[in-house]
């Protein structure tokens, strides 16, 4: 794979790891709702903030994982349950 879109939010933990392992880019999606059930509404008290730390979070996972922060692409996941 020349790229990992994992729109889990690293659901699968060793999904960083493979990353690190090909040095591939990984895409890390906020999805707190995977698979997408459009019934769901999530509330958040503040959604931008909940999401910069779920982020950052997987950031830091990801990197503890081996892999250079210049490979990790975030999405926020706009869809996924917001």
């Amino acid at each position: 794979a020349n790229i990992i879109n994992d729109v889990s939010g690293l659901s699968d933990p060793q999904m960083r790891f493979i990353a690190s392992d090909f040095d591939v880019p990984i895409v890390l999606t906020h999805s707190i709702n995977t698979p997408v059930d459009p019934t769901c509404i999530i509330n958040y008290n503040d959604v931008v903030e909940e999401v910069i730390s779920h982020l950052s979070n997987l950031i830091i996972r990801t990197e503890n994982a081996g892999l250079d922060r210049s490979k990790i692409i975030i999405d926020p996941g706009i869809g996924f349950g917001k």
